[in-house]
Formats: C-alpha cells, structure tokens, sequence
C-alpha cells in the first residue's frame, strides 16, 4: 500500500464545538437532525461507541455521504493503529472525550456493562471520520460494514440474526475498496489476518474461496476494473492472478504513462490502486 505516516488526525486542543472541520472529530448525535441522521448500523451490540464515516469534500462520489456505526472502541484499539492513537486520552480530544464518557457510565449506572445494557445510540459518544476515495461503484455502507467485521473478526464465526453479517456484494471492487479503508486506517495486519482465519473455515461475511476464484479468473477491458483486481492480488499474495492481471495492464496501457495525463492525484481524489505498491509499475513500463 501507499507509504505514508498516520493520516490526518485532529489537533489535540480540538474542541467538542469544532464539529464542522474537515478531518477526524467528535459531536453528540444531538447535533444531526433526527431527519437527517442515518441509521446507526451495530458492528457490536455493546459498543461504547458511534463512528461517523463521512466522504471528503474532493471524492468522486456523486453527493456527499454519511453512515454510522456502532462499535467497541476496546476492539478497534487492539486492530487498527489509527484508531488507537485517535482514542488515546493523552494525545487527542476524542480519547479523552472517549474517557469522560467511560467515567460518565460509571458514575450514573455503577458500571459501563450496566451503562451500555441502557443507554440508546443517541447518549454514545460520537466521532467523525473521514473517509479516503473509494470505487463510486460499491454500495458504501455494505463496503464500511464489511471493513468493520473484519476489523474485529473471530472465529468461530456466528451469523447476526439481523443479517449485518452477512454479506451479499463481495465484488473485487469491494474488497479493494475494504484495503483502501485498512490502508487508511492502518489495519493491514490485522485485516491481512482476517482474511487468513476466512481461508481456513467455511463460515465468515463472505466466500473467500468464490473470491480468490474469480480473482484467478478475471478479465476486463476497463483500466480501473484491472488494477482493482492487481491491487487485491498482491494484498492477498496470489501470484497467478498478480502475473495474470499485471500483463493485462501492459497489453492495455495506462492512463498514467501518457506524456499528459488527467488530472488528480492518487490518494488524494483517486483511489489508491491508481497508485500500485511496491513500485509495481516502474516495473510494467
């Protein structure tokens, strides 16, 4: 993936009243109108936490989008090295937002077990994220969900009873857009070892086997399509669709060896397979 240093995150004297900042915050859900806030989806029925995921101003979906998740900061913590910092009380307002809420439980209802049995979504603390470009054609909610379930991914493996576990869009488009949001997030290893413990059992969000099948067996015309699909291969190590996939891309050429190419830049307003790791395509061309 991209080589980059932890991804923007809001400066530690941010302020509960900085809610319209672009970047990574906090505000109570009291601050969206009951209209406009979209369901929460729960990642864990006991989290302690709301995550807001909001695409940035410069990406290339066609409106601006929000969706909300309710998760267990303990096990995003232990996944994801962004999110640990983001929570940590001594370096950023969130972790210590996160920690007075903590307190709060604990002083109101004896517990935070207790506290999280009976407080709706809405008395959750809730943090903003900011979302990096992804593939406009995903459906961006199931493609969020999935990156939380493997984020904190177990086996065995138990299907919600609501259905949010399992997954009905698994398209390769999908999957680079989840390593796009791990990238971000920095959560490789953990996501990396999510898709090992799916290898090894029958029962996960999705059929790793149908996918590293279609993989195997992909073709397209389009550029975009190609290199989703050699972004995935290399994240997953197999070396047949890698070889398959990168010659592809040499027989068809690229936008971005032409003397003028468009405009944007990767990981900026592109998603990051147009950016391919490992000087992959110093090697192509």
């Amino acid at each position: 993936m991209i080589e980059e240093d932890f991804p923007p995150l809001p400066s530690p004297v941010a302020t509960a009243r900085e809610t319209d900042r672009a970047g990574t915050m906090f505000f109570p859900l009291t601050d969206v109108p009951a209209a406009a806030a979209p369901p929460v989806i729960t990642i864990h029925k006991d989290g302690d936490l709301v995550i807001i995921c909001e695409t940035a101003p410069h990406n290339s979906l066609p409106e601006p989008t929000r969706h909300m998740f309710r998760i267990s900061s303990l096990e995003i913590t232990r996944a994801s090295a962004y999110f640990k910092a983001l929570l940590d009380p001594a370096k950023f307002q969130e972790g210590r937002s996160l920690l007075r809420s903590h307190e709060q439980m604990e002083a109101q209802y004896g517990s935070r077990k207790l506290a999280l049995k009976d407080m709706t979504v809405g008395e959750l603390l809730h943090i903003k994220i900011e979302l990096p470009p992804l593939s406009t054609k995903i459906n961006l909610r199931e493609t969020l969900a999935l990156y939380f379930e493997l984020l904190c991914f177990r086996l065995p493996f138990t299907l919600d009873p609501n259905g949010l576990k399992r997954f009905a869009v698994n398209t390769i488009t999908t999957l680079a857009s989840v390593l796009v949001l791990s990238d971000r997030f920095l959560s490789n290893n953990t996501i990396r070892n999510s898709f090992e413990l799916l290898s090894q059992g029958r029962l996960g969000p999705f059929s790793y086997s149908k996918i590293i099948d279609r993989l195997q067996r992909f073709e397209s015309e389009d550029e975009e399509c190609i290199r989703e699909g050699i972004f995935l291969a290399h994240f997953l190590k197999e070396p047949l669709a890698f070889s398959s996939l990168t010659q592809s891309l040499i027989l068809h050429g690229s936008v971005n060896w032409m003397a003028e190419k468009p405009g944007g830049t990767s990981g900026l307003d592109k998603p990051l397979w147009w950016h391919l790791p490992g000087g992959i395509e110093g090697k192509a061309y």
